[in-house]
């Protein structure tokens, strides 16, 4: 099964039983904020994922039960060393990509859709994994942002 089809059912399964909101007494607010096309992207959940053989999969969206709601973006770091950056080849399985959905509910990019330009940087990784992302898709959608995902 390709890479990031695992990594989305794994996350979904997370999503399910864990919350990414912050908890009680926790002050860290999971999210991840950016813009797709230049318009306004606010993902008020975001988690990491440690998979197998290295891969560090980051979600930020929304979602309710089990279901992942648009917007939401799906990074998928490989091989993951840590605090660094990442730059995004245009390979669809392997290397570091991005799949994502559309910031509507009425246009979606399938789980395949991978990043042909850009990087992503890991600035932190403890208490929670923290950078940026900015990347050009196949379809030369453009997107950057920042996250605050809850560390696997």
């Amino acid at each position: 099964m390709p890479r990031n089809i695992v990594a989305i059912i794994m996350i979904a399964g997370l999503c399910v039983i864990y919350s990414c909101k912050k908890k009680k007494g926790s002050s860290i607010a999971y999210n991840m904020k950016g813009t797709i096309n230049n318009a306004e992207f606010s993902g008020t959940n975001a988690i990491a994922l440690a998979g197998p053989d290295s891969i560090l999969s980051i979600y930020g969206g929304y979602f309710e039960g089990s279901a992942l709601n648009p917007p939401y973006i799906f990074i998928h770091l490989y091989p993951y060393r840590g605090i660094g950056v990442y730059n995004f080849a245009a390979s669809p399985f392997g290397l570091t990509t991005v799949s994502y959905a559309a910031i509507d509910s009425t246009t979606f990019y399938s789980p395949n859709t991978v990043s042909v330009s850009g990087s992503v940087t890991i600035t932190g990784t403890s208490p929670a994994i923290t950078g940026t992302f900015a990347f050009t898709a196949l379809d030369s959608t453009k997107a950057s942002g920042s996250f605050v995902a809850k560390a696997p």
